[in-house]
């Protein structure tokens, strides 16, 4: 994660960086260390909405597998299907798979810290791993069950800023993590 992502390492060196005319002030009491110390708080104050306020590719990524996590906690099978490539014909796959199922928990672990993207032809395209397990039950009677935690490589295509179409995936079993398989069946 770069440090310009990161909002406490912002307010950290804000404070350090504000503490020092302040303690000039407190010592010798002259009126410009009190400004440097009002203008280094604004200056990280406006770093900070900054950093807030624009959401770099990275950070879209990590907000769309949390959504994802979300709709599938929700069971919103079918808006969570429109959000795969419909020209992959992995949309009715993947839907009439998750639909065998009511899910009461979908959790999201071990996001790589690096997804990788790349860009050509003037064209965005990321791919992002994680750990992600479920607890569902199979049908609205079946027994309750969790998932073992599965590693899910997810590919996407940016359409625009913080919007992300799946053009790809593969998961497997932690033991079987060689054998990445694109079979929705495989689960």
């Amino acid at each position: 994660m770069s440090l310009v992502e990161n909002p406490y390492f912002i307010v950290l060196l804000g404070l350090i960086t504000s503490i020092i005319p302040l303690m000039f002030w407190y010592n010798f009491g002259e009126t410009k260390w009190l400004i440097t110390t009002g203008l280094c708080i604004a200056a990280f104050a406006g770093w900070l909405f900054l950093e807030r306020s624009y959401e770099t590719d990275r950070e879209s990524l990590y907000r769309t597998v949390y959504d994802y996590a979300q709709l599938v906690r929700e069971n919103k099978i079918d808006e969570l299907a429109t959000q795969v490539d419909p020209s992959l014909g992995l949309q009715n796959d993947a839907k009439n798979l998750l639909k065998r199922y009511v899910f009461n928990g979908c959790g999201v672990s071990g996001l790589s810290k690096d997804p990788i993207i790349t860009q050509a032809n003037g064209q965005t395209n990321a791919t992002i791993e994680f750990m992600g397990t479920a607890s569902m039950r199979q049908g609205e009677t079946g027994p309750a069950m969790q998932t073992p935690p599965i590693k899910v490589k997810l590919s996407f295509r940016k359409l625009a800023p913080g919007k992300w179409l799946v053009i790809d995936y593969a998961f497997a079993r932690p033991a079987k993590i060689e054998n990445w398989t694109k079979d929705p069946h495989h689960l």
